[in-house]
């Protein structure tokens, strides 16, 4: 994991970032103990793949159908800890998060001390900060893939620098290793593979056919789970990563959805300040400091590749949202860039101080740093506590609260044949598998999701649903993040509804097929 270092890293140093780490993983755990991993829809997609892939099943969702819009890595690891452990994967999937997250944590600082290994209070302290980021831990509460794919992504990061350091077969080869379970845990870790191609093209140290090579090598060992998982995909489902729609998005929301996220703009505002103070620091410390100098080139050029990486990232994310209807850009799709930010801050720190000493104003400068260190750390810390407390209190998603005193659900659970006669159709079809068991059907959309892409006009849909002729409707109040399906004011000029019961969160409904005209 060197940078250039002729010496490895000190064992107490490292063994410091433990501390941490634990303290990372016991405050997921502390925060998720009384509800759980929140859960999302997709949350509810990788569940119902890895109960699907312990039933021996294969790698489907829990309708039946081909999962195939999302790589597999996520839910094959939470099936492998449910059949080690013989437990279902929603009872343990906070625990895996808090390991994930406590294995982010030590690898941020360790990227830090690797670049600065004589300043191991910045490394400690950087870890820190990843430990008491806000939207990490966010993230990581969630049943997502992101938490797993930050971790691959840091990986990368640290073999590209074992590799650049020395560039042997072992080296490219967990580089490789890295960059491919990145790319089988989100699609959007394709980014890796020219990634990496690059940084072993303009930073490596080999002679030009050396690295031709070693970049034809990485690609085809990075790309090859990928294009074999696309393979599978297309036969299963003739798509290589599922049916996707034109975004409703323009390339200016989506850049306004970039830079809304105050998080991640108050790292960015720290880069260049930092980057100034650095250079301004080197220029009075003058001719005399060649030494330090050379660290600072040596500490800049190794953050290189991390700045390449979260500048592809955030281009490729927002071309990729405008072209395809995708999940708003928001904290969790930049999540990924987080930890590479926070190490660019903490090594410019670095860098300050070293370009410091020797000037009489090294200690002013110092403790500036430790001030703005501390209160950086101190706002992390509350908005952190805030984040987990909604957590601890209410729950998140459907793990929340609210869904789990959810008069329909105790309704549906309580009348287990309901539908044994007629279809049912609900507009919340994860809620019901989740708490039930069961699947239902979706009721009508009006454009895809996320998408303008027109599905079906209600005029349309009168004297055609429901195809069956008679079925019964689970109605749930307050679904907002489902503005694509037609409303209960559509559904009444399509179909003849009568109410059954009514709930304080949602309603059963018989519903007719109304004649046309």
């Amino acid at each position: 994991m060197s940078s250039g270092k002729p010496y490895p890293l000190p064992a107490k140093h490292k063994r410091a970032l433990v501390l941490p780490a634990l303290a990372g993983a016991i405050i997921v755990l502390v925060f998720t103990a009384r509800y759980g991993a929140g859960l999302s829809p997709d949350s509810v997609g990788y569940l119902g793949v890895a109960r699907n892939l312990m039933a021996g099943a294969g790698v489907q969702t829990y309708d039946g159908a081909a999962f195939v819009v999302q790589p597999p890595l996520y839910p094959a690891l939470l099936a492998l800890v449910g059949y080690i452990f013989h437990a279902d994967p929603l009872a343990f999937a906070h625990i895996v998060n808090a390991l994930i997250f406590a294995a982010i944590v030590y690898l941020g600082g360790l990227l830090i001390l690797d670049r600065l290994p004589h300043l191991p209070y910045l490394a400690l302290a950087g870890s820190a900060a990843v430990a008491a980021s806000p939207r990490l831990l966010e993230t990581s509460m969630m049943a997502w893939s992101e938490p797993l794919f930050i971790l691959f992504v840091l990986t990368s990061f640290a073999f590209a620098g074992s590799y650049l350091s020395k560039p042997d077969a072992k080296s490219l080869a967990l580089l490789s290793v890295s960059a491919a379970l990145a790319c089988m845990t989100r699609y959007i870790g394709v980014l890796l593979i020219p990634w990496g191609v690059l940084v072993i093209a303009v930073f490596g140290r080999q002679r030009p056919s050396i690295r031709l090579m070693h970049s034809g090598v990485f690609a085809a060992m990075a790309a090859a789970p990928l294009l074999a998982w696309a393979a599978r995909n297309y036969a299963v489902s003739g798509t290589l990563s599922g049916g996707r729609s034109p975004s409703a998005l323009s390339l200016s929301y989506n850049l306004m959805l970039l830079f809304r996220e105050k998080y991640h703009l108050y790292i960015l505002a720290a880069v260049p300040l930092l980057a100034i103070l650095a250079a301004a620091a080197a220029r009075r410390a003058g001719v005399g400091l060649a030494d330090t100098r050379r660290s600072v080139g040596t500490a800049l050029h190794g953050l290189a590749p991390m700045v390449l990486f979260v500048a592809a990232y955030e281009a490729f994310l927002v071309i990729l949202s405008t072209l395809v209807a995708y999940d708003q850009i928001g904290f969790r799709l930049l999540s990924p860039i987080y930890v590479p930010l926070i190490v660019v801050v903490f090594v410019l720190a670095g860098v300050i101080v070293d370009s410091c000493r020797g000037i009489p104003s090294a200690k002013a400068v110092s403790a500036l740093l430790v001030c703005g260190i501390g209160f950086w750390l101190a706002g992390s810390l509350c908005a952190a506590f805030l984040v987990g407390m909604e957590a601890h209190e209410i729950g998140l998603a459907y793990a929340g609260r609210r869904w789990k005193t959810s008069e329909t659900i105790e309704y549906l659970r309580r009348h287990p044949r309901l539908g044994s006669e007629h279809p049912v159709y609900t507009n919340d079809v994860h809620a019901v598998y989740l708490f039930t068991g069961r699947v239902f059907k979706w009721t009508p959309a009006r454009t895809c999701a996320n998408s303008n892409k027109l599905i079906s006009e209600a005029s349309g849909l009168r004297g055609t649903w429901p195809s069956e002729g008679k079925a019964w409707l689970v109605w749930f109040d307050g679904i907002k993040f489902r503005p694509f399906l037609f409303g209960l004011s559509d559904l009444r000029q399509i179909a003849i509804m009568k109410r059954v019961t009514r709930f304080k969160d949602g309603a059963i409904y018989v519903v007719e097929r109304r004649p046309r005209g």
